[in-house]
């Protein structure tokens, strides 16, 4: 499963952080930052250089999925840059998790190709079937 995010010189982390969190509950899958919904590439160059760099940039996602989860999920996500033509993509590989990922106290799990959260009895249903 992919997600993209257009993201030229902003991150909406909060959207970030419930696709990464959805897609950890259900079979993992890749956000790319970089390219719009119409799958026109628009890159993510802008965005990195105002971390100052490539690095800065994955250490600022890595903290900020540490953060904002409840599992050890930031030690196993892979992100790494693709370059196409003049533009950098930004790739973010999501493993499955064996562990309930909740996203600021949140469930999310994804339903085709969007990210739906969870709460009470949906909650508990998917809990007690997914993850024993």
């Amino acid at each position: 499963t992919v997600e993209y995010k257009s993201c030229q010189e902003e991150l909406n982390k909060l959207e970030v952080l419930i696709a990464i969190g959805a897609f950890a509950n259900h079979k993992g899958g890749t956000i790319t930052l970089g390219i719009a919904d119409n799958k026109h590439i628009v890159g993510c160059e802008r965005l990195i250089d105002k971390y100052g760099s490539m690095d800065k940039f994955s250490n600022m996602l890595r903290n900020l999925i540490k953060q904002s989860t409840n599992t050890n999920l930031y030690l196993d996500v892979k992100i790494e840059y693709e370059q196409q033509g003049v533009h950098t993509l930004c790739h973010i590989e999501v493993p499955r998790s064996t562990d309930i990922v909740l996203v600021k106290e949140g469930l999310y799990v994804r339903s085709g190709n969007t990210s739906q959260q969870l709460t009470g009895v949906r909650m508990l249903n998917f809990i007690k079937h997914n993850h024993r």
